[in-house]
């Protein structure tokens, strides 16, 4: 049975697993998330969500290296909220930033979009 990573410090994706009964080991992954993420006009915020995701997962493999896992699953995720405007809600830069963020959320409409990535390590395969 492969190992399963959460390549996440979120508390709340590990009460997630914890919950559905998964035996996981939780690490951080050496990508960091850019505090203030640009979207390319040519891709979807869903579509960037979900490569950040992927970077994360890749990152964690990059760590892990050449340590003796056996075969292993990592999974990581990446959430963007997407204000009224269209625009991704960056993180606060301080805790007045942080209050006018939510109170732009009362009484409106926003969206929140995840991407998930999950990467397979198994040992006993070979790269030709």
């Amino acid at each position: 049975m492969p190992k399963l990573i959460l390549a996440s410090q979120s508390r709340g994706r590990a009460y997630l697993l914890d919950q559905a009964g998964y035996a996981f080991t939780q690490a951080a992954p050496a990508f960091a998330d850019p505090p203030q993420p640009e979207v390319e006009d040519h891709v979807s915020i869903q579509r960037h969500a979900m490569e950040l995701a992927v970077r994360k997962a890749e990152s964690m493999r990059d760590i892990l290296g050449d340590h003796e896992i056996g075969p292993a699953i990592i999974v990581s995720a990446d959430t963007m909220c997407v204000g009224v405007d269209g625009r991704i809600v960056s993180q606060p830069s301080d805790v007045e930033d942080a209050r006018r963020m939510i109170q732009s959320f009362t009484n409106a409409t926003h969206d929140v979009v995840t991407g998930v990535a999950m990467l397979r390590l198994d040992p006993s395969d070979t790269i030709h």
